[in-house]
């Protein structure tokens, strides 16, 4: 039996003999067409627009962590209550709020829901954001026969 190995070591070897027949100007026009496509490829990333049910404790670790990424950002807050709505909305200056989570749902700029809220709320939500075509970030999964072949069902 022949082991591919030997091929990518010598494949290593001729990338690294091409590298050091390079002139100088030439590794440096290498490197900066390197970088203009990283910060194009940057320039270009779209963030992800997340709703949030549930503005419990765990929803400020949420906020914090998507907007330490970059990658994301928490457009949509739902509460139970008007108070801890607003006073979530002023604390992370997020553009919307509600408190029936389906006003999120009806948002097509919106890409992805964290379900962050009671665990006994979760078959329903889930069954909601699916129908609303989002993608689902699910908190606190508990031991719910239901969920489970919810999950399955959504499976590719």
């Amino acid at each position: 039996m022949m082991s591919v190995y030997p091929a990518i070591g010598v494949a290593l070897c001729i990338i690294i003999v091409a590298f050091y027949s390079l002139s100088e100007k030439q590794l440096k026009q290498i490197e900066t067409d390197l970088s203009a496509r990283r910060t194009k490829k940057k320039r270009n990333m779209c963030k992800v627009n997340i709703g949030l049910i549930g503005a419990g404790m765990i929803g400020d670790v949420h906020i914090d962590s998507i907007r330490r990424d970059g990658r994301g950002e928490v457009t949509w807050i739902a509460s139970r209550t008007a108070k801890t709505l607003n006073d979530k909305l002023n604390k992370f200056n997020i553009p919307h709020g509600t408190t029936d989570y389906c006003d999120i749902l009806k948002d097509k700029s919106v890409d992805a829901v964290i379900i962050a809220s009671p665990p006994f709320t979760h078959l329903r939500m889930v069954k909601d954001c699916l129908a609303a075509e989002k993608h689902i970030l699910l908190d606190a999964v508990q031991n719910y026969p239901d969920l489970k072949v919810l999950e399955c069902s959504c499976r590719i």
